[in-house]
């Protein structure tokens, strides 16, 4: 049994739907964690069926490795200006995360370009049709030379605010 806490537990961003939503969500979430995990057991796999659903991850604990990435926390960065955005017509970024980094993978450069999460600063984040953990939102981020859009799910764009200290934009 692991000590490391629940991802979940670690971000302070109020979740978005109603109480209601949330509790009949998490309900189904875990009998579908379950039923995956089972089905993992006896054919022998691990990762969990359910392992790139974003509000299935929150829902597990920290890796134990700080520096090992949390799969299925990725983010794509859609448009901006940063030394490593490629031209308009290539590949668009991934922005990927553990539980103490973040780090962009720019197609066609060899390695990822480690993000500086103190320097940077939540500027917009459109929430609009955001009801669960696992929806799409748009967030708006900028400073020392990036001015970017990122879109990726709800609780990944959380955690990035968590990895950076921004305070929660609902508040």
């Amino acid at each position: 049994m692991t000590t490391q806490p629940l991802i979940r537990d670690l971000i302070g961003w109020r979740p978005p739907g109603s109480s209601a939503d949330k509790v009949a969500d998490g309900v189904f979430l875990t009998l579908l964690n379950a039923v995956g995990a089972g089905i993992d057991a006896a054919i022998g796999t691990s990762g969990g069926l359910f392992a790139g659903n974003p509000t299935l991850i929150a829902r597990r604990h920290l890796p134990s490795d700080p520096a090992e990435e949390i799969k299925g926390f990725l983010c794509m960065v859609m448009t901006g200006t940063a030394p490593w955005m490629p031209s308009v017509h290539a590949d668009r970024p991934l922005v990927r995360m553990s539980g103490s980094a973040a780090w962009v993978v720019p197609p066609g450069i060899p390695r990822p370009v480690a993000l500086d999460l103190a320097a940077l600063r939540l500027v917009r984040l459109n929430t609009d049709r955001v009801v669960s953990m696992s929806d799409e939102c748009t967030a708006a981020i900028g400073g020392k030379g990036i001015d970017v859009e990122i879109r990726g799910p709800w609780i990944a764009i959380a955690w990035l605010g968590h990895l950076a200290g921004w305070p929660d934009p609902a508040a």
